[in-house]
């Protein structure tokens, strides 16, 4: 079973495109068969089932390291910013100048929760 935690490898975001990809063609045609192609709710599923696997398996304190970088806070080298390379709800981008992001598939698990962290800042 494909498991976010386990992603350490450089390849990990490419990987999970793909599972994301395959989990959305497996979908459609469990729900459609062979009558065309996946459809926006076929990707809108697998991507709820992707972002319930990092619902699962991000700390209360992960999240606001998530929610502190999202909100504009800079990357600092921190266990806890380690582990969500780690896990893949932060990402690295190599443009020239490193940067750090959330992960496009976390995001809205921070916005679900955008009242409580900003009443607690």
């Amino acid at each position: 079973m494909w498991w976010p935690a386990q992603r350490t490898d450089r390849a990990g975001p490419l990987k999970e495109l793909i599972a994301l990809a395959r989990s959305t063609v497996l979908r459609a045609r469990r729900t459609r068969g062979e009558q065309g192609p996946a459809q926006v709710e076929d990707v809108e599923y697998a991507a709820r089932q992707v972002r319930n696997t990092y619902r699962g398996g991000i700390t209360q304190e992960q999240y606001q390291e998530l929610w502190r970088i999202y909100s504009g806070g800079p990357f600092v080298n921190s266990e806890i910013a380690r582990s969500l390379l780690h896990n893949l709800s932060l990402l690295k981008y190599d443009g020239g100048d490193a940067w750090w992001g959330i992960h496009p598939i976390v995001r809205p698990l921070l916005e679900e929760r955008a009242d409580e962290f900003r009443k607690m800042a």
